[in-house]
């Protein structure tokens, strides 16, 4: 039977065992996720730009009248790609490269509404140079409550999780 005592001690288990990747993976991620999300963004692009073409339109004239329209549509396409991987899978391509994944600070899913308030505080003036410090956390982990953890030590948690709720003590 479970206590809210022994469900304290078990998020307080949870936080001391999950440590952030290293500072190289997350390196490796903000790289691999701005090839992939500026591939989508240029893919998204070019296909209006052909549908528009295709029924007629000059594209200098496309590109005149739609200039503020094509930079909002590629911010929107930037956040999507990272809301939309995160939310359903815990990772984006990057992170699926790099073995890692979003979770809580406890170790949980992150809900959308942290998945979103992650991603729009990547727009942060300089915000991918919060990560220069001891501990690889950047202000879009710290103000959304998230970490970034390796696969490998999702598992484990998982593993002991699930040892600890069905009695195995393997």
């Amino acid at each position: 039977m479970y206590t809210s005592e022994s469900l304290l001690d078990r998020n307080e288990f949870v936080r001391q065992i999950l440590h952030p990747t290293t500072a190289g993976k997350r390196l490796a991620n903000f790289l691999l996720d701005t090839f992939f999300s500026t591939l989508f963004t240029y893919l998204m692009i070019g296909a209006i730009t052909l549908l528009f073409v295709a029924i007629g339109t000059e594209i200098d004239e496309l590109l005149t009248h739609l200039e503020w329209a094509l930079v909002l549509m590629s911010l929107l396409i930037r956040i999507g790609y990272y809301v939309l991987l995160e939310h359903f899978t815990g990772k984006t391509l990057g992170k699926m490269i790099t073995q890692t994944r979003v979770v809580t600070e406890d170790g949980e899913k992150p809900t959308l509404l942290q998945i979103i308030g992650r991603n729009f505080a990547r727009i942060i003036p300089f915000e991918p140079f919060s990560f220069i410090a001891e501990t690889p956390i950047g202000w879009h982990d710290s103000l959304s409550g998230t970490i970034v953890i390796n696969d490998n030590e999702f598992y484990r948690l998982e593993k002991k999780e699930n040892q600890t709720l069905y009695g195995d003590n393997e």
